[in-house]
């Protein structure tokens, strides 16, 4: 809850400020963690249809999407987020991340691998120790 009171915050600070392009994509992104961790998907639908009418839909959408769909045991729709947040952002870190954790799960570990390794080359030294660990899982 502590989340969703500080997107909203942040939703009003950006509002309210003169010549201050909104952050939407981050407010969107953060609010539908947060409905997607509180278990309320019709929110967090509403929040990813926000995210994907911003141009062009940015990486997090599909992440995001992909996450939400696992949540709801809909898991014949995954790769297909995966697959077109990939076709868009090739070299988009979180989404190669999470594709390959995704695959690990599910007995793919040589593709995994592959997503993994392709993410490494791209990630902040912050983001490889936790790409490191997810290789470390296979």
């Amino acid at each position: 809850m502590k989340r969703l009171s500080l997107a909203l915050l942040c939703l009003g600070l950006c509002a309210c400020a003169p010549n201050t392009p909104p952050k939407s994509e981050m407010i969107y992104a953060q609010l539908a963690r947060d409905y997607i961790g509180q278990g309320d998907w019709a929110l967090a639908h509403i929040k990813l249809n926000d995210l994907r009418a911003i141009q062009p839909t940015p990486a997090v959408y599909y992440s995001l999407s992909a996450y939400l769909a696992q949540k709801e045991g809909r898991e014949d729709e995954v790769a297909g987020f995966y697959t077109a947040g990939l076709a868009q952002y090739p070299d988009n870190v979180a989404l190669l991340n999470n594709e390959g954790v995704w695959l690990s799960r599910h007995g793919q570990a040589i593709k995994a691998m592959a997503c993994f390794k392709h993410a490494l080359r791209f990630a902040l030294p912050q983001e490889a120790v936790h790409i490191r660990k997810n290789i470390a899982g296979i």
